[in-house]
């Protein structure tokens, strides 16, 4: 028992309650251990990880798939300037023939382009095949088919 002083009086015996515990001050049984955040942690690294490797690989077919079009449009653009000009580039029913008479490179024979040479650059059998995807034939001349499936 203490005695306890109240505006000027004094009151004997007075017991003292402890204060209850606010939310704000947790006790020991309620928060994380070391352990258990580095666990927390290490899921979600590993989680991290499968994700960005998947995204990855979805990254880079669509990339692949964007290079494919790109190539099979300049071979179609390339492929009808080249016969407008006169120069002999397409193979008859034979895409990867007409693909690389345009690697080889033409000389257009008509108007302005007369002596011109029609050419693209240098592409791999990959490449060559990717390209192929996009492409089939309309009368007579490669066709450029964005989505072929």
């Amino acid at each position: 028992m203490i005695d306890l002083c109240l505006k000027g009086r004094t009151v004997r015996g007075a017991r003292l309650k402890t204060p209850p515990q606010t939310p704000s001050s947790p006790d020991r049984s309620q928060a994380f251990s070391v352990v258990e955040m580095l666990i927390v942690i290490a899921v979600m690294s590993v989680m991290a990880a499968a994700a960005i490797a998947f995204y990855g690989r979805y990254h880079r077919d669509v990339l692949l798939k964007v290079r494919n079009q790109r190539n099979a449009q300049e071979i179609t653009a390339l492929a009808m300037g080249a016969s407008a000009a006169g120069a002999t580039v397409i193979e008859p029913g034979d895409m990867e023939g007409t693909i690389r008479n345009l690697m080889e490179g033409r000389n257009g024979t008509l108007g302005t382009f007369k002596g011109r040479i029609f050419r693209i650059s240098q592409l791999s059998d990959e490449e060559i095949a990717g390209a192929m995807v996009h492409l089939n034939w309309r009368d007579g001349f490669p066709a450029y088919t964005p989505d072929p499936d």
